[in-house]
């Protein structure tokens, strides 16, 4: 958006929510402000509600993601919240409809100086008082200074929140996306509601030209619409802020909870998500893998709807020695015991005690209630003909939050002088001495992709083959990636460009600055693609 003038994505979401209270009546979200605080008439809302036949399925959304986010809102209240940010508020209402009054919840709106002015004139106009517990706070998001405007405004640091971030993120860089979401995760026990947008492959044919057209539009207005995740990369960049519990609802879910609330609601499948997730400090244990580590569940809460890198641990942790959680499991006939407590997570590693082997068959037979952990180092492997990239990664065995270290990058440079046959060779001498020195359990290598150039195909596969051979000799188990399927995991799109794969290993990983050249941040994607994968697979099978 332009730095002087309010946003005009602000205006429509209004509009869309607005529409919903004429035509839908309020059935997924009752708002008898909408109308107010618009400053349209009744005849303008419709006309822009008719405009198009798919308009109702942007109806649909924008006042679904507004209720999934003020349900959830409720609920953390009733928990004990007290602070609630609403990042990009536009002309939002929720303040003024606030349900909470009798908590004393503070709820601050943070959104461009030049959007909350035209917002408090929109008021004035409507006659509309701003409450007292209303605090506005003028953030510019892509300046990264949120959490100095909201301490300055009163903002508790050290005290749980709920944000809400609707119809914010596809229009920010992925730098102040990421930003944001660190700034949250550094809120002790926060919750974000947020919504995302897929790739335009996602969406059925008409909305894609609906959305290619809306983007440009957009464009022509000073306000950019081009930062795409896929679910899988939402999943990475969440994961790699700390946070768990977290719940992606799509638009056929959405479609079919809110759908029915809709007045002739348009066929059509929109890549449009809403994520819900929480960051609870001091309570979660991220696991990464399966190894001889021992987690005891002291309650009995189950460990369905976890993730496996993102485990929360209910309670306090009781760790045993094996010889103690055996017999308590004989006694009890359950996998979880009160033997020895502590507050803060403590890991046991014995993987030679013979009690231990006993326990793994009888824990798991008797309740399903323990994880095993495991460290896993990977080297990643970009072929090239000139520039042959490598990078290793290892997940931290310490830290309580989920963090991949870079052990190492670097790339083999293969002068043109050098013959094909010396090229060659010096690609498996030094593969062969990066694998004597960082001993990794696994190496993931990019899968052969297919070129038009049939003479630059055939030398890129004779590299490939000699990295393979130095795999093998080393006898080390390989995994093979496809090159949408890395972008995807880490970037969250798998048509994303070189930049946007640096930026992203280095926020993964980091790193000060993205590794260099592109060759070597290319081999660390390979790697975290691999960490990603191996995580997914692990979790079917200790649900299996």
């Amino acid at each position: 958006m332009k730095s002087n003038e309010p946003s005009r994505t602000a205006l429509m979401m209004a509009r869309q929510r607005a529409a919903h209270q004429v035509l839908d009546h309020g059935s997924i979200l009752y708002d008898p402000f909408a109308m107010k605080i618009l400053r349209e008439d009744e005849k303008d809302v419709l006309q822009f509600a008719n405009k198009h036949p798919l308009a109702s399925i942007g109806r649909l959304f924008a006042t679904a993601r507004s209720r999934i986010a003020e349900d959830a809102l409720s609920r953390a209240v009733e928990g004990g919240v007290r602070q609630i940010v609403i990042l990009g508020a536009g002309l939002d209402t929720f303040a003024l409809r606030n349900p909470h009054v009798a908590r004393e919840i503070r709820i601050y709106e943070v959104d461009h100086p030049a959007t909350q002015a035209w917002k408090l004139e929109r008021l004035a106009e409507a006659q509309i008082a701003v409450p007292a517990w209303l605090i506005l706070v003028p953030v510019d998001f892509e300046r990264g200074e949120l959490g100095e405007r909201l301490v300055a405004a009163g903002f508790q640091q050290n005290s749980p929140a709920f944000f809400t971030w609707l119809g914010v993120v596809p229009y920010l860089t992925p730098d102040a996306i990421g930003g944001t979401l660190g700034y949250i995760s550094s809120i002790q026990n926060s919750e974000v509601v947020f919504d995302y947008m897929e790739p335009p492959e996602a969406f059925s044919e008409e909305l894609k030209q609906i959305e290619k057209a809306r983007a440009e539009q957009l464009a022509n207005m000073g306000e950019r619409s081009d930062s795409r995740f896929e679910p899988a990369g939402i999943a990475a960049i969440l994961g790699s802020h700390g946070f768990c519990d977290l719940e992606d609802i799509d638009f056929q879910e959405i479609r079919s909870r809110f759908g029915g609330g809709v007045q002739g609601l348009a066929p059509g499948h929109a890549g449009l998500h809403v994520v819900h997730a929480k960051h609870s400090s001091g309570s979660t244990i991220h696991v990464p893998y399966a190894s001889p580590c021992r987690v005891v569940f002291p309650d009995k809460k189950p460990l369905e709807g976890c993730c496996f890198r993102d485990t929360q641990l209910w309670n306090r942790i009781c760790v045993a020695d094996a010889r103690t959680e055996y017999a308590a499991i004989q006694n009890a006939g359950q996998a979880h015991t009160s033997a020895i407590s502590c507050e803060e997570p403590f890991f046991w590693d014995d993987s030679e005690n013979e009690a231990f082997s006993s326990l793994r068959t009888i824990g798991r037979s008797a309740h399903e209630r323990w994880v095993t952990l495991r460290v896993m180092r990977v080297l990643g492997i970009d072929c090239g003909t000139e520039i042959t990239g490598f990078g290793v990664v290892e997940t931290d065995e310490e830290s309580r939050n989920p963090r991949l270290i870079c052990r190492a990058f670097g790339a083999i440079r293969l002068p043109k002088q050098k013959t094909m046959p010396q090229r060659l060779k010096q690609v498996f001498d030094d593969l062969n001495a990066a694998i004597n020195e960082w001993r990794p359990d696994v190496v993931a290598v990019e899968e052969v992709f297919y070129s038009v150039n049939a003479k630059s195909a055939l030398k890129l596969g004779q590299v490939r083959g000699v990295a393979l051979l130095a795999i093998a000799t080393a006898g080390l188990p390989l995994a093979e990636y496809a090159p949408l399927k890395i972008k995807s995991s880490v970037v969250g799109y798998g048509l994303a460009a070189k930049e946007q794969v640096q930026f992203m290993v280095a926020r993964l990983l980091e790193l000060d600055a993205p590794p260099d050249p592109p060759d070597a941040a290319d081999a660390l994607a390979v790697a975290i693609c691999h960490i990603h994968t191996a995580q997914t697979l692990a979790l079917q099978e200790t649900r299996r």
